[in-house]
């Protein structure tokens, strides 16, 4: 074996090792190569959209303020404003989500105005308009429409005091009640944090006031009737709101009228009170559908008999009770 200097077995050794740290420390140093601009351009973040809330008597604003002005003041006009312009804004709070503003503002505030004669006859024409329409229109939380008719009860019942309406407005009026109560199928009427919505009550009102006005006659009336029956017969829903006793409110005033016969009074109690399709009320304690039908045909016929109790009996209708289990 040779016997090799040290000095050169130890640069033979570590030779590869000092070569790899050397490569390592100029890498280090080594300016790095600018990258492409295409590298150094980074992706555009993406634009996020965002829809401003619309100012309105809906949301919380300068809208909703104004409106409150109008409460604090006694719902009298604010500065400049006229008493159109304040009720074009409460008539836009009708459909808010705050129960304190649609009802304590909103309604209370165009009652204000219509009972206190304020309006002159083409701005009640034009809230009229707006009214009918509103009671139209979409209603996603189920407030504007019941509240619109509401309202619109008071604009009839100023009609009936200060006659504005020709003929066909008042039919365009009647036929809007009577389709809006046919239609309703959102039967909720209070909640604790969303209030009133009560749309049988209100389309009621609405027929009510109709019922009240002498310029309606006798087929106007059995129209009224009609309807009335239509919500009355329900199955599917058990009025709990009182509901009964306001939709017999338009049949007593109708009783009132003397517009209709002995026989028609009769036939629409018979009607009312069929027990078809069941084959007798008995057969009732066996669904839910005919427990509820029975219960709203009580709930409405039972007050009715209480309001006309002190005058002259409407016929049928005792004849109608009897029949009831």
């Amino acid at each position: 074996m040779l016997d090799l200097p040290k000095t050169l077995i130890s640069r033979h050794l570590y030779a590869p090792a000092i070569t790899a740290i050397a490569a390592v420390l100029a890498a280090c140093t080594m300016t790095p190569e600018p990258a492409s601009e295409t590298r150094l351009a980074s992706a555009p973040l993406p634009l996020v959209e965002t829809t401003p809330v619309p100012d309105t008597c809906l949301h919380p604003g300068s809208i909703q303020d104004l409106a409150g002005t109008y409460k604090s003041n006694g719902f009298l006009p604010v500065g400049s404003q006229t008493y159109a312009e304040m009720a074009e804004t409460l008539t836009s709070c009708l459909g808010a989500p705050s129960p304190e503003i649609r009802d304590t503002i909103g309604y209370e505030g165009l009652t204000r105005l219509l009972r206190d004669q304020a309006l002159s006859t083409s701005e009640m024409r034009a809230l009229k308009q707006q009214l009918i329409a509103a009671m139209r229109a979409d209603d996603p939380d189920g407030v504007l429409r019941p509240f619109s008719a509401l309202v619109l009860s008071e604009v009839v019942r100023a009609d009936r005091v200060r006659a504005f309406m020709s003929e066909e407005e008042r039919q365009d009026v009647l036929n809007a009640g009577i389709n809006y109560l046919v239609s309703i199928t959102d039967y909720r009427g209070f909640d604790p944090v969303e209030g009133w919505r009560h749309g049988i009550a209100h389309g009621a009102d609405l027929l009510m006031q109709i019922t009240l006005n002498p310029a309606y006659d006798r087929t106007d009336h059995l129209r009224v009737l009609e309807a009335i029956a239509a919500k009355i017969t329900i199955a599917d829903h058990a009025y709990v709101y009182n509901e009964g006793e306001r939709l017999m409110r338009p049949i007593a005033f109708i009783w009132q009228a003397k517009t209709l016969n002995d026989d028609d009074w009769t036939i629409w109690f018979e009607q009312l009170v069929t027990p078809a399709p069941m084959s007798g009320w008995r057969e009732a304690f066996s669904s839910q559908a005919g427990l509820t039908r029975l219960h709203n045909i009580k709930a409405a016929l039972y007050p009715l008999f209480i309001q006309t109790s002190g005058g002259e009996p409407i016929p049928g209708l005792t004849a109608a009770i009897s029949a009831l289990p």
